[in-house]
């Protein structure tokens, strides 16, 4: 693969990302409201992400340094939106599943909810995608939205997921 390749195919896998974390906050968002995902779908894409800057990491406090988010891939996005909203009761049976008998699914908070019922839906559903990505990215999202022992428990559920699903099937 030539550089210009390796180029696209990185600004494919960000926006791969992005949709990711743009659909765990659009899920959050439905679970908080009556509305509409199409809805939901439309004005998050349209309006809000395109807004977003944060603070550059890598830049000194007070610089001014802004890293723009990619946009996210549209399509992505609304098919984990869509899907994990019409078959919401059967992500949500694959993480009972795995969180055994002290915990039960309405102990979740909302994010920690449409985190990993988004994780459930790739684990199951986007076979063609590495479980490592799969796994791998939303370990760094539970590590962006909880403190470090929420987001350790949440990479332990979908680690186990990702187990009971994925290596259920090749066996």
């Amino acid at each position: 693969m030539g550089p210009k390749k390796d180029r696209v195919v990185s600004r494919a896998s960000f926006r791969i990302s992005a949709a990711r974390l743009a659909a765990i906050q659009a899920l959050y968002e439905l679970s908080l409201s009556n509305r509409n995902p199409k809805e939901v779908l439309e004005t998050f894409a349209a309006k809000r992400w395109r807004s977003i800057t944060l603070r550059d990491p890598d830049s000194k406090p007070g610089s001014g340094g802004k890293a723009r988010l990619p946009n996210p891939d549209l399509d992505y996005l609304s098919t984990i939106v869509m899907e994990v909203s019409d078959n919401s009761s059967r992500y949500e049976g694959l993480i009972k599943s795995v969180l055994g008998q002290k915990w039960t699914i309405n102990r979740l908070d909302f994010l920690m909810l449409a985190l990993l019922k988004s994780a459930a839906f790739e684990i199951s559903e986007k076979k063609e995608t590495s479980i490592g990505i799969i796994v791998g990215e939303y370990s760094d999202l539970a590590h962006t939205f909880f403190d470090d022992k929420d987001a350790k428990f949440a990479t332990g559920i979908i680690n186990q997921m990702a187990e009971d699903i994925r290596i259920l099937e090749t066996s």
